[in-house]
């Protein structure tokens, strides 16, 4: 609140140099300080639903409620996987390393010649998946794919 020489008071705007407030300043000041920053950098592609581009956005930044993240909040007494039991339910384990995942991930390897042979972690796999192709719209293509193929498991 600014107060000026006749005594009234006037709202300004920190986040804006014209001390006017726009929707775009305050998500930029959330985006840099506020959110955590993510090991890959996102782009979400407008080829696959919302959900998907959603849960891929969780899964970037570890906030999908895999049995490792909800007993770190106290919610559950196991840690294991629900598909294999054998392991702690991780990201990295259940989309990478699962029976199940690394089933699906063959079977995507085996029809697309394009994937590395080892993924090694989610952060990895969604680098990867942003720097497949040169060409723009192959890209948002084969990305949209790796999205899928991560929604399916």
């Amino acid at each position: 609140i600014e107060t000026q020489s006749n005594q009234q008071s006037s709202w300004s705007w920190s986040l804006e140099s014209s001390g006017v407030y726009t929707v775009s300043s305050l998500r930029f000041h959330i985006d840099n300080s506020i959110l955590p920053k993510s090991p890959v950098e996102w782009d979400w592609n407008n080829l696959v639903p919302r959900k998907v581009n959603i849960m891929s956005w969780r899964l970037a930044h570890n906030r999908l409620p895999t049995r490792e993240n909800l007993l770190k909040r106290g919610i559950g007494n196991s840690n294991m996987c629900v598909l294999c039991n054998q392991v702690t339910e991780s990201a990295n384990h259940l989309f990478l390393s699962c029976s199940i995942s690394t089933e699906v991930w063959s079977n995507l390897k085996f029809w697309w010649y394009l994937l590395p042979n080892s993924l090694v972690s989610v952060p990895n796999l969604l680098f990867w998946k942003n720097n497949v192709s040169n060409n723009n719209r192959l890209t948002q293509i084969q990305s949209a794919i790796m999205l899928v193929y991560l929604w399916i498991i």
